[in-house]
Protein backbone atom coordinates (compact mmCIF):
# COMPACT_ATOMS: atom_id res chain seq x y z
CA UNK A 1 0.00 0.00 0.00
CA UNK A 2 1.49 3.28 -1.12
CA UNK A 3 2.22 6.05 1.89
CA UNK A 4 2.47 9.46 1.66
CA UNK A 5 5.67 9.49 1.36
CA UNK A 6 7.10 8.87 -2.20
CA UNK A 7 8.30 5.69 -2.56
CA UNK A 8 7.39 4.16 0.83
CA UNK A 9 5.28 1.97 1.14
CA UNK A 10 3.12 -0.95 3.82
CA UNK A 11 3.40 -4.40 3.39
CA UNK A 12 0.33 -6.26 5.20
CA UNK A 13 1.03 -10.25 5.78
CA UNK A 14 -0.60 -12.95 7.85
CA UNK A 15 2.33 -15.51 9.51
CA UNK A 16 1.65 -18.35 12.30
CA UNK A 17 3.11 -16.53 15.55
CA UNK A 18 5.80 -18.99 16.17
CA UNK A 19 7.59 -17.51 12.63
CA UNK A 20 7.50 -13.92 13.54
CA UNK A 21 10.60 -13.64 15.72
CA UNK A 22 12.45 -15.33 13.19
CA UNK A 23 11.31 -13.31 10.28
CA UNK A 24 12.12 -9.53 11.83
CA UNK A 25 15.87 -9.80 11.41
CA UNK A 26 14.80 -10.64 7.58
CA UNK A 27 12.69 -8.03 6.90
CA UNK A 28 15.32 -5.66 8.21
CA UNK A 29 17.58 -6.55 6.18
CA UNK A 30 15.33 -5.99 3.26
CA UNK A 31 15.09 -2.57 4.41
CA UNK A 32 11.64 -3.12 6.33
CA UNK A 33 11.53 -0.45 9.75
CA UNK A 34 8.30 0.67 12.35
CA UNK A 35 7.65 -3.45 12.43
CA UNK A 36 4.01 -3.83 13.86
CA UNK A 37 2.92 -6.99 14.91
CA UNK A 38 -0.41 -7.95 16.17
CA UNK A 39 -2.67 -10.63 16.62
CA UNK A 40 -4.98 -11.77 13.54
CA UNK A 41 -8.12 -11.20 16.12
CA UNK A 42 -7.03 -7.02 16.18
CA UNK A 43 -6.62 -6.98 12.57
CA UNK A 44 -9.50 -4.93 10.55
CA UNK A 45 -11.09 -4.91 6.98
Amino acid sequence: MDLATPGVVAVHALVPAADIWSLLPKLEACGASSILTLPVERMLP
